[in-house]
């Protein structure tokens, strides 16, 4: 899956990866109850359509993990949308 992210007027990335929409949680019947789980993108690559690296990385984060995560979430959103 492809989703293009607008993070800011000067940067644009466009992120390839893998989504799994998730399950929602069952409780009944109780035998065949389900905790369910959110939905997940898993990030393959990212491409700099607009901006500079350095625009790309003051506008996110300085710690890489948290990066990868926001961007994460921001998927999800985007698709959910």
């Amino acid at each position: 899956m492809i989703v293009n992210l607008k993070i800011n007027d000067d940067v644009e990335i466009e992120v390839f990866g893998s989504y799994d929409s998730g399950e929602p949680a069952t409780y009944y019947p109780v035998d065949s109850s389900n905790p369910g789980y959110p939905p997940i993108f898993e990030i393959d690559e990212i491409k700099l359509i607009k901006g500079t690296l350095l625009d790309f990385l003051l506008a996110y984060s300085n710690n890489a993990w948290s990066l990868l995560e926001n961007i994460e979430q921001d998927c999800i959103n985007n698709i959910n949308r």
